[in-house]
């Protein structure tokens, strides 16, 4: 009896079983160890009156039960022998392998394991050491039931449920075995404190590739566990990856080894990539069908229920069905369940009664789809490939009852994220009728028991509740949906939730105080760099003497975080490390406070290659990369843990480039991305943007090696970076901002977890997109800068001159030749022509002038200030070209005494090419369409080419406006006359040749006319091009059209023969024509905008952080508002931010040698003058108001009273003494204004 356990001496003559005489009634308190194969033993202690039949006993172990474990492994059997008499051994089984064989393992006294497995019937000596996890050579003995004697290796023993096997080593003392019913009579060495035996150590269940196993974890090799992973396994450690489940399993007990962890390592890709379709690990617990745990992939997040039916009706017994534990949703294709990556899908076997007990209250689902194959990929350990028939589940969405239970607690199944998860049944495999055992019929007639007391209570309490609130109105019963777990999730939804799982929560509650509690991966260590070599010995001493923050007096008064960061490589100035290191980064955290700044910790490390988990982008080593990979790991800090400290940050760097590119300040750093992924300045700045979402952040450029000590320590420990020699895959740093570089939302990153009014959440981004798209649009005109104008019905006289020209080319006889050339300096190589051509526009009052063959190779507006200069742009090979000269300074008609020209922003381009120019002129007095025109020929072209652009140039213009006129001006290349029409007139007629018919019809279809053609309106020669050769043959080529309402308007037509335009030989003449009409233009209402641009000027960098400030917390307009109303508000907001930073205008003197102060005093002066005017109005209205109450009082035969006189009189003398007090000034700033003209006129000659 080596465990010295007290046995009544009356007990060992008994035979097992046999009664004992007379027994004394005693208290007993029994411990049952409960195992199940697979699941953590369960440790149950019970009170019981001798005598104790063991039925009775297990009756009551099993009343004590969890709900979870009575159901799944309802069946208990003793163990017998037991082994030990602390406990009983029990084995729970499942109600449907009742016919299978489950015995017990006792190695406690061999390596301290106890547990429960189903086996053979018929298992060999070496089957059994298998089984116990032992090999076949070991040197053990194997005991089996009741045999007195050892098992022999060879020899083959007969098995039943409840059996148990004891295995120990050869030098084991003899040891007693106890029966089950014999312990029971006795409260003798019972142990309610005993602990589960178990293998030492803590373990981790690893699910594989290929297989599952165990692996030992040791605290002294955390840092390596990924190597020691990869030796285990066989893995590539750059390929091996581990994804634990996302709901713990904590229960997992396999062979006699309690997993406190279980996690999928895998070779395969799990981490998602850009263009990759996403898939989520999915992990089964298949314990309930006695198959252990595995894995697979779940694509996009989601499985197909039907998939999972098939998988596992083969083996599903007869009467059951196969319930799966998940999250189901229903759509067009089936029922599926949603999969969280490393979520856990549970699989059982369940009687068909559950779905007849929940149609008492539950409403069934329709059937699902049935599918014939599934999209699953493949992945995981112990695969087992379905071939079954494909039954249409029925679906009971929450297994409920309100008939009898016969259990006292029924906890819902939870799912991700504390979501609700839900059993789904399917068919039986057989529709045979299954009788019901004792254990059931004893259990509903138990549960009917409690249903009607449950019932008799209820009843009661709702008809009091009814009386006492008799006034109250009905409640309705609610029920809460999760649209999470209900609804589909989108490939879109998938990414911005993995997205959300890199980039760290925003921290709750953040103050100083909190964040000294707390761990983070700073290092305050600073005894490696004091060791160095290269550090001087005068920093040596600063840096051992560094104020710590930890250890400060205050360190929750702290208001400031100071982050100092710098970098080290090849080419670093006063960098005295050999060539050929890696370049390395470091930065260094500061707490500013009332005391000054303390010191908080540092990180530096080397930069790494891109298979790293550490890789964030570098490319190079080079002394830019450095320094953003500083700011880079700066920012990941922050947002990893210096967010708890609730306070702003201020980052102090030495390079302007890398600084400026972060922080938007210049233009962004163009580096190389050796991935393929965003490079390194880009995910500095994407950094950047996270913070400046939670936390405000300022930057503060320090010269570098000035003596700033925190700027010196960064350089410093950068170099001691470079010096090291450490591992790139083993880093004191998080992982996940490699992760977030290579995620396809990667931009998004700054929205993820912000809950805000003017954003929607990035989850519902798309959702609310196509939401608003379907919104029918009720966008409305812009109203800022908006001016309503009413003018009155008034006679206008138009009249104005228009000029059609080809040009040949704008440039200077001089100009060199090619594009390129011209490209560069184009405003100075057209100057002197362009000057020439503009002095005799002006003189002769030309309104619009068109020019054909510009040869401009671009395409816009010229600068000039006389003329709106309209280009479009030649050829590649510089052919063509049009352009449109509209005057500024000459007006086109005049309506009373107001003269009416054209602003830029009434006027419209249309259509252009390098052969035509359209523009719309829009004025509340005109509207009129141009068409600059440079027709083809049919000898180059052919004729088909020269139709099609006639017939597309009358397109265009029966596009414009209904009330809009048009005008031609063309190059038509084209003779006309001899056949006459109410377009084309006989005067100074050609022979029509093939490009004038093609001219001729679109004259025809736009309703043209030609006023050159007719004698009524031309006068002087006809022809405006003469041929180069020596017998000059002259023709007209060059017209001007009108619409044909015109023709009895004042038009005088005449060719310009004098015309200048510093050609080499005659070649065009240019066309004019004189235009004079009057029409009275109605009474109109219009509007018309113009916005003054508000743009602050150069603000220093206080005003700068207030400007950030106001601007951070200013108006939050929501974001479904209209995109007009949002552009209005916004643009208000800022415009009142904004606006006193806007420097005040300067006004440019009109002679050179006036001072300022002149120009002050001609702005007060100015500001007088219009004083007085409004003065003048306002006396104006108050002598009509006076006027007009006389004169009423007149016709009424009444006069104004001595107190009325007296008040007109007092309002005319009030406005005189203003106007007259007025003009006083006026007169003084005048006479100012004259003695500080000589005086500046005087110092300005003197000078």
């Amino acid at each position: 009896m080596p465990r010295g356990i007290f046995v009544p001496a009356q007990d060992l003559w008994r035979e097992p079983g046999q009664e004992i005489d007379n027994p004394p009634e005693r208290m007993v308190q029994p411990v049952f160890l409960i195992m199940a194969q697979d699941y953590l033993s369960e440790l149950v202690a019970i009170s019981l009156w001798t005598p104790v039949e063991v039925q009775q006993a297990l009756a009551e172990v099993q009343h004590r039960r969890t709900y979870h474990s009575r159901r799944r492994m309802p069946t208990l059997v003793p163990v017998h022998p037991q082994p030990v008499h602390e406990y009983a051994l029990v084995l729970a089984l499942p109600e449907w392998a009742t016919d299978r064989v489950c015995v017990a393992f006792d190695l406690s006294r061999l390596d301290g394991r106890v547990f429960a497995k189903f086996t053979s019937p018929r298992l060999d000596y070496a089957s059994i050491l298998v089984l116990a996890g032992l090999f076949v050579q070991a040197d053990v003995v194997i005991y089996v039931h009741e045999h007195p004697l050892p098992l022999q290796p060879g020899q083959v023993v007969d098995l039943a449920t409840g059996f148990c096997i004891t295995i120990t080593c050869r030098t084991q003392l003899h040891f007693a075995v106890f029966d089950l019913r014999d312990m029971l009579q006795s409260p003798e060495g019972w142990n309610a404190q005993a602990v589960v035996p178990t293998t030492e150590g803590s373990w981790l269940y690893i699910l594989g590739d290929e297989d599952a196993c165990h692996f030992r974890l040791y605290p002294e090799r955390r840092d390596n566990l990924r190597g020691d992973l990869s030796e285990r396994l066989g893995y590539d450690l750059r390929l091996l990856q581990v994804k634990p489940p996302v709901q713990q399993i904590v229960d997992h007990y396999e062979d006699g080894v309690h997993a406190s962890q279980v996690a999928v390592v895998t070779q395969q890709r799990i981490r998602r990539e850009a263009g990759v379709p996403f898939r989520n690990v999915m992990l089964l617990d298949l314990r309930p069908l006695l198959l252990g745990l595995t894995w697979q992939f779940a694509p996009f997040g989601q499985i197909l229920a039907q998939y999972l039916y098939d998988r596992y009706s083969e083996i599903c017994p007869a009467g059951y069905r196969v319930s799966v534990i998940g999250r189901p949703f229903h759509t067009d294709d089936g029922l599926f369940f949603t999969v969280d990556d490393g979520e856990v899908i549970v699989v059982e076997f369940v009687l068909n009664e559950v779905e007849q007990a929940s149609d008492l209250s539950s409403d069934t689902d329709s059937t699902a789809q049935t599918s014939s194959s599934t999209s699953s990929e493949e992945g995981g350990t112990d695969h087992q490939d379905g071939h079954g028939p494909a039954i249409a589940p029925q679906t009971i969405a929450e297994a409920r009852s309100t008939g009898p239970d016969n259990s006292d607690e029924q906890p819902p199944q939870t799912g991700d994220y504390g979501g609700q998860s839900h059993q789904v049944f399917c068919a039986p495999r057989s529709a045979e009728s299954v009788p019901q055992t004792r254990s059931h019929v004893d259990a509903e007639e138990r549960g009917l028991q409690y249903w009607e007391a449950s019932t008799l209570l209820e009843t009661l309490s709702e008809h009091f509740a009814a009386k006492k609130h008799e006034e109250d109105q009905p409640r309705h019963l609610c029920m809460q949906l999760e649209l999470d777990s209900l609804l589909p999730r989108t490939p879109y939804q998938g990414m911005v939730e993995s997205l959300s799982l890199l980039v760290p929560r925003p921290f709750p509650d953040p103050t100083p105080a909190k964040a000294l509690l707390t761990e983070d991966w700073l290092d305050n260590d600073l005894r490696p760099l004091l060791q160095a070599g290269f550090l001087d010995a005068q920093w040596r001493d600063v840096f051992s003497a560094l104020p710590r923050w930890h250890t400060s007096a205050r360190p929750a008064d702290a208001t400031q975080i100071v982050i100092y960061t710098d970098g080290s490589a090849d080419g670093g100035r006063r960098d005295s490390l050999p060539d050929g290191l890696p370049a390395a980064w470091a930065f260094a955290v500061w707490a500013a406070g009332p005391d000054g700044e303390t010191f908080i910790g540092y990180s530096s490390h080397a930069a790494v290659h891109s298979d790293s988990a550490f890789h964030v982008g570098e490319c190079a080593d080079t002394p830019m990369e450095s320094e953003l990979l500083a700011i880079c790991w700066a920012m990941v800090w922050i947002l990893d843990a210096g967010l708890r400290f609730g306070l702003p940050f201020e980052l102090r760097y030495d390079c302007t480039g890398a600084g400026g590119s972060t922080f938007a300040t210049s233009s962004r750093v163009n580096l190389q991305s050796v991935d393929g992924y965003p490079t390194l300045a880009d995910f500095a700045s994407l950094l950047r943007q996270v913070v400046e979402t939670r936390q405000t952040i300022h930057h503060t450029h320090v010269k570098g090696h000035a003596g700033v000590i925190g700027n010196e320590l960064c350089d410093a420990l950068s170099k001691q970076a470079r010096k090291g020699r450490e591992d790139p895959h083993e880093r004191c740093l998080p992982v996940w901002p490699a992760e977030l570089r290579k995620h396809p939302c990667y931009h998004w990153s700054w929205l993820v977890h912000q809950v805000a009014q003017d954003l929607p959440t990035l989850w519902a981004l798309e959702s609310e997109a196509c939401r608003l798209q379907t919104l029918p649009a009720q966008a409305h005109a812009p109203r800022q800068g908006v001016h309503n104008r009413t003018d009155r019905a008034v006679q206008v006289e138009f009249r104005f001159k228009v000029f059609t020209y080809n040009v040949l080319t704008m440039f200077d006889p001089l100009a060199p030749k090619g594009k390129p050339k011209r490209q560069q300096n184009l405003g100075m190589l057209i100057a002197g022509k362009r000057d020439i051509l503009k002095r005799q526009l002006g003189e002769a009052q030309v309104w619009l002038a068109g020019f054909q063959e510009t040869r401009i190779p671009t395409t816009g507006i010229l600068p000039d200030s006389e003329y709106l200069m309209i280009s479009a742009g030649a050829t590649e090979r510089g052919h063509g070209g049009c352009a449109l000269w509209i005057s500024r300074k000459h007006p086109f008609g005049h309506a009373g005494d107001q003269a009416l020209s054209v602003q830029d922003d009434q006027v419209t381009v249309t259509s252009s090419s390098p052969r035509h120019l359209q523009v719309i002129i829009e004025t509340p007095k005109l509207m009129l369409v141009v068409l600059v025109v440079h027709a083809p020929r049919v000898a180059y072209a052919g004729e088909a080419a020269v139709t099609d652009f006639w017939r597309d140039r009358a397109a265009d213009i029966a596009k414009s406006p209904g009330r809009a006129e048009f005008l031609v001006l063309a190059d038509a290349n084209a003779h006309v006359g001899s056949v006459t029409t109410e377009a084309v007139g006989p005067w100074g007629a050609e022979e029509e040749n093939m490009e004038g018919v093609a001219f001729h019809d679109f004259l025809l279809s736009v309703n043209g006319y030609v006023p050159s053609t007719w004698e009524a309106h031309h006068t002087g020669q006809h022809w405006t091009w003469a041929s180069p050769d020596h017998f000059a043959a002259h023709h007209r080529l060059d017209f001007v059209v009108t619409p044909k309402r015109w023709e009895d308007f004042q038009l005088h037509s005449s060719v310009w023969h004098t015309f200048e335009a510093l050609q080499t030989r005659q070649d065009h003449l240019p066309v004019t024509l004189d235009i004079g009409f009057s029409r009275r233009s109605p009474a109109t209402s219009y509007t018309s905008g113009k916005r003054k641009v508000c743009r602050p000027g150069a603000i220093t960098a206080e005003q700068g952080k207030e400007l950030e400030a106001r601007l951070r917390h200013g108006l939050a307009i929501p974001w479904h508002c209209e995109v007009d109303d949002h552009n209005e508000a916004w643009t208000s907001v800022f415009k009142a931010y904004v606006q006193p930073y806007v420097p005040k205008p300067t006004v440019l003197p009109t002679q050179p040698y006036l001072q300022p102060g002149t120009l002050d005093l001609v702005t007060q002066r100015k500001a007088l003058r219009r004083h007085v005017g409004h003065e003048e109005a306002e006396r104006s209205r108050r002598l009509k108001v006076i006027g007009f109450a006389a004169w009423v009082l007149y016709c009424r035969g009444r006069s104004l009273t001595e107190a009325t006189r007296q008040t007109a009189s007092h309002w005319l003398i009030e406005i005189d003494y203003s106007i007259a007090f007025a003009l006083e000034l006026l007169r003084e700033r005048t006479r100012a204004i004259r003695a500080a003209v000589r005086r500046d006129r005087n110092a300005y000659l003197e000078g």
